[in-house]
Order: C-alpha cells, then sequence, then structure tokens
C-alpha cells in the first residue's frame, strides 16, 4: 500500500487585482505533493471534483542497469483520497495530463521500443473511468502524440510531432483535438492565416469553443514562445508582459487560462527561473508558491484552484494544489475549502499574502533562442517497468 504524503504548507496567494471590478481578493491555500519515494513530483490537472493528475520521477531500479542519473517518470491520479499510480505497460515513462469529471485520464508514455525516436516516441494514452489503458495516435501517422485534457464529453486536445525534444526547434509539433466520436483534427486545418509550428493546444472549454496553447512564433518581431487563445475559430496570441517567453497551459470554462512565463527560455535553459499566472480576461497576475525559486502552473478547474510545481533553494521539484477560498458572508457558518484527502492530513491554515499584479504596461522584451518543448525525456532504453500499484 502505498500512501501519498502531502505536506500541507502554511501560505496562500491574495489575489490582489479583482477578476471583477469591485470585488475583494480571495485568497489561495497551497498544498505541497510529493508522492512517497519520488525524486521529483508534477501535478498537471484538477478536475472540478478536485481530483488531481500527474507524474513523479524514481531512479530506475539496480537490475536495469541504467545510470543512476536517469529518472523514472510514472503517471498518478489522485482521487476521492486513493493514490493510484499508473505505468503503461513497457515503457520508460508515463505522464498523466488531463483528468474530467467523470475520472477519464488522458496524457502519454514511451514504450521501451521507441526509446532513441525522434521527439521521444510519445504514444497517446486514454484511460475511461479506471478501465484499460487504451494508445491514441493521431492520424495520418505521426512519430509522436501527447494528450493533455480530455473534456466531459469526451474530446481531447494535445498535439503531435516528428522531431525535437526539450530544446532546438519543434516546428513540426502542431496542436490537435479529437473529438468525441475520434475525428481528429489538425490546428492548421482549424484556423487559417496563422504559421504554425513549434505549438501545442494545452487546455479546451467543455463546448470546445475556447481552446489555450502555446507555440513558437517565427515573426522576426517576436522570436520566442507565446501563448495563444481560441474561440469560435478566432486565433489570438498573448504575452505575459515584460516576459521573453509564455506558456499557457490549461483553461476553464470561464475563460481563466493559466501557465508560465520568464526571462527566457525557461524549459531549456536550467539557469533560468520561470513565475506562474493567471490570465482572466485582459487581468494577468502571478502564481508564485511562497519562498520557492521557481513556480510553474499547470492546470485550472471551474472554480479557479491550480496546480502545477515549485522548486526549493535545494533543486527539489515539489507539485502544488492552490485551492481558492470561499467568499464568506456574515455568519454564514461556512468552513474554509478542503482538498479531498484523508481527514488526518487536512491541517491546512491560511497566511495572506500580499502579490504585486503583472501591470498591462511592462515593457515587452525581445528574445531569441530555442524553440519551446513541452516534454522532456531523460532515458534512451530501458527494460520493462514494474507493475502499478494503488494505495488508499
Amino acid at each position: 500500500m502505498r500512501q501519498i504524503k502531502l505536506i500541507v504548507a502554511i501560505a496562500a496567494l491574495s489575489l490582489i487585482c479583482a477578476v471583477q471590478a469591485g470585488e475583494p481578493a480571495r485568497p489561495y491555500t497551497f498544498f505541497t505533493v510529493d508522492i512517497p519515494g519520488s525524486l521529483s513530483t508534477t501535478v498537471f490537472g484538477i478536475n472540478s471534483n478536485r481530483d488531481i493528475v500527474g507524474a513523479y520521477e524514481t531512479p530506475f531500479p539496480p537490475e536495469f542497469g541504467l545510470q543512476p542519473e536517469l529518472r523514472w517518470n510514472h503517471g498518478f491520479v489522485l482521487r476521492d483520497g486513493t493514490l493510484t499510480t499508473i505505468d503503461a505497460p513497457q515503457s520508460i515513462l508515463t505522464q498523466i495530463r488531463g483528468i474530467n469529471t467523470r475520472g477519464d485520464i488522458v496524457g502519454a508514455y514511451i514504450p521501451i521500443q521507441n526509446a532513441g525516436m525522434p521527439g521521444g516516441g510519445f504514444r497517446g494514452l486514454l484511460i475511461r473511468n479506471g478501465g484499460p489503458q487504451t494508445t491514441v495516435d493521431f492520424q495520418p501517422a505521426h512519430l509522436n502524440t501527447v494528450l493533455m485534457r480530455i473534456t466531459s464529453n469526451g474530446t481531447m486536445v494535445g498535439c503531435y510531432h516528428d522531431d525535437g525534444i526539450d530544446s532546438g526547434p519543434q516546428d513540426s509539433m502542431h496542436g490537435i483535438t479529437i473529438d468525441k466520436k475520434g475525428v481528429m483534427t489538425a490546428i492548421d486545418d482549424e484556423v487559417s492565416g496563422v504559421q504554425f509550428g513549434s505549438g501545442m493546444h494545452t487546455g479546451t472549454t467543455n463546448d470546445g469553443k475556447k481552446k489555450s496553447g502555446f507555440l513558437f512564433d517565427h515573426n522576426p518581431r517576436f522570436e520566442r514562445s507565446r501563448g495563444y487563445e481560441i474561440e469560435d475559430g478566432k486565433f489570438t496570441f498573448f504575452d505575459i508582459p515584460g516576459s521573453k517567453y509564455t506558456q499557457a497551459w490549461d483553461i476553464n470554462t470561464s475563460g481563466d487560462i493559466v501557465g508560465f512565463y520568464g526571462d527566457g527560455d525557461v524549459v531549456a535553459d536550467p539557469n533560468l527561473h520561470a513565475r506562474g499566472f493567471l490570465k482572466s480576461k485582459d487581468t494577468f497576475q502571478s502564481v508564485d508558491y511562497p519562498g520557492a525559486i521557481d513556480t510553474r502552473a499547470f492546470g485550472i478547474n471551474p472554480s479557479r484552484d491550480i496546480v502545477g510545481t515549485y522548486e526549493t533553494e535545494d533543486g527539489h521539484t515539489h507539485g502544488f494544489v492552490a485551492i481558492v477560498e470561499p467568499r464568506l458572508g456574515p455568519d454564514s457558518g461556512n468552513a474554509p475549502s478542503a482538498l479531498k484527502l484523508p481527514a488526518r492530513l487536512q491541517t491546512a491554515t491560511t497566511v495572506l499574502a500580499d502579490l504585486a499584479p503583472i501591470r498591462k504596461s511592462a515593457p515587452l522584451a525581445k528574445s531569441t533562442g530555442p524553440a519551446p518543448a513541452c516534454h522532456r525525456v531523460a532515458v534512451k532504453a530501458a527494460a520493462a517497468p514494474m507493475a502499478a500499484k494503488t494505495a488508499d
């Protein structure tokens, strides 16, 4: 039995810029998520039930005969207080990126036989409400498929690509949509008049009318990673004011978008640190885990709860869940919101912290460099993985 270890951090985010005019700021309670025995933990997605999904890294077992610095990626789901580890059969990497309200999950994995393939050799992974694992490959055939999100009606978004990993151009990477009937559409056929490449769909609303994502803009005026929104077929770029790099990672039903930004390619350059962001219409706010040197927001649900990762001074990467506190009226009798965890772990204390808003008037700096990468692979080959585990 494997118990998840959630270290509840006494920290909170006080949103300085109200999402709506006149609305008071509402704090967040941050929970740190560390899978026991892991070297790092990432939380990629959260649904309206506050079920979360992600990935964590461990060393490869000695019998694999691999270098000790190489890391084995495992997917996980935390649903109704139960942790399930997911390793695709015969894989060297499994990551779970999205979960809908029914408990359907999507992500990607790398089979052993794909080790060394251009772009990593990713295949899309779909598991419907605890059922069997299903492989999803974008057609016509591409070398890599990654699924990012799945809506309540079964529509999936993500990307395909044929080259590039971590750094260097990924012009073959394009956003994709797969509807509930299995019809596959690339962004090139969805939107016209934009040069696509080195980009991906990272989120979508349930009705499919809005999508979020990022791509590398080759326009000489920019030459950097930029976020984008698509609404009813209309494509719009956006940049975090004052940044040189923007990745948008998820969108909720209200159109709020989360992601991260920095002073350069914070994916490829380990010397650069990222900050998370929350975009609500034309208002931008930083999402920074208090005391962390790096924060990246990867997912958001309809309640504006946010998930992602943060890095500490010792170089350790932790997952986090930031729960927005309810607006309590006088004598309402309502208790603060809580993540669905065993009662013995529900010990969060809210502490308010003032964070400066991101000024829309901040100068937008220009940067050049490699295109963004959405995947990270540290392994070239490995033996068969151990069986998946489920713990209460």
